[in-house]
């Protein structure tokens, strides 16, 4: 299997955007990256 690799400025407003839904509601942040982590490995698994 293939390690899904981000561009530089994809990760650094996959990371913001993680932050902001997390300042809007505890929790929040980390369900979204959950669910991102999911879309990665669909993709890995499923090129």
């Amino acid at each position: 299997m293939m390690p899904l690799r981000y561009h530089e400025a994809a990760e650094e407003e996959l990371l913001n955007e993680i932050g902001y839904l997390e300042l809007q509601a505890k929790g929040l942040g980390r369900r979204f990256f959950a669910e991102v982590r999911r879309a990665q490995d669909r993709i890995v698994q499923f090129p």
